[in-house]
């Protein structure tokens, strides 16, 4: 986890001055643990075990902090899917965004309704989110808002969630994305899911990001299997015939044209 800045200015801010002790714990202890674009889970329990590990702190709690958070416009609460997160506002005036990818959808991808019961309607927290400059993919892949953004997605978004914890998987992702933007084939947020599938059905887990990097380096559209290495298919079929010699039981002339016929479009894939 990147260090996160804490300036002075906290000190005599009025929004945070308004905050009870634990409240204000709870908004510092965010700071350090939100995602790169100041983003973060925002199940309370979870958020209750991950700000405080070492102490007893109820789910309650931490559903009464948000709420004071949110009224004093230092957070902004969404669902995705009827699943909460938080984005903590203002965050691109003090924090450092390395990462090209966030962890977590964007208040852009939000469903019409609020983890707090407040006045905030659905288009009002869309217009407060930060536009974090630092990350040109991101500002560049939207450039003339959706006239409806709680339903906008974009492949990076797809991708995010796709890649979810896993930085270096984001990273490659967000690379495979520009570099279609630079041969003029531009990924939409189904392509992007296209994508994913594929690497899902077609290539090993381990081999995802040699598969995207190979494809950057040669500026190829599409997704194909590494040189040099073996097909799915044939790796399928060698399955195949060693689980039938396993078990002793004789390969018939049609089972072994199956296993050979698998093999070969195997070879002629890659």
């Amino acid at each position: 986890m990147p260090n996160r800045i804490l300036k002075e200015s906290i000190c005599t801010s009025e929004e945070i001055d308004k905050l009870s002790a634990f409240q204000e714990t709870v908004f510092y202890r965010l700071i350090v643990n939100c995602d790169d674009f100041g983003r973060a889970d925002a199940r309370p329990k979870l958020l209750a075990s991950k700000l405080f590990p070492l102490k007893d702190i109820r789910a309650a709690q931490i559903e009464d902090a948000l709420r004071a958070l949110t009224s004093a416009e230092l957070v902004i609460t969404y669902t995705v899917g009827g699943k909460p997160f938080l984005q903590m506002k203002t965050w691109d005036k003090h924090q450092q965004v390395r990462n090209k990818v966030s962890k977590f959808p964007s208040p852009e991808d939000a469903d019409c309704e609020q983890l707090q019961s407040n006045d905030i309607i659905c288009n009002q927290m869309i217009a407060n989110v930060p536009v974090i400059q630092s990350n040109p993919i991101q500002s560049e892949s939207n450039p003339n808002p959706n006239p409806n953004p709680t339903r906008a997605r974009d492949a990076l978004s797809v991708f995010g969630a796709f890649a979810g914890e896993d930085h270096d998987l984001a990273v490659a992702l967000a690379d495979y994305a520009q570099m279609r933007k630079a041969i003029k084939k531009p990924l939409t947020a189904r392509a992007a899911e296209l994508i994913c599938g594929k690497l899902q059905k077609d290539f090993r887990r381990e081999d995802w990001i040699a598969v995207l990097d190979q494809s950057v380096a040669n500026s190829w559209q599409g997704l194909f299997p590494l040189k040099g290495a073996e097909s799915g298919a044939t790796r399928k079929a060698r399955a195949m015939a060693a689980d039938i010699q396993h078990h002793g039981a004789p390969m018939s002339p049609a089972m072994r044209a199956a296993v050979d016929r698998i093999m070969r479009e195997g070879e002629d894939d890659a």
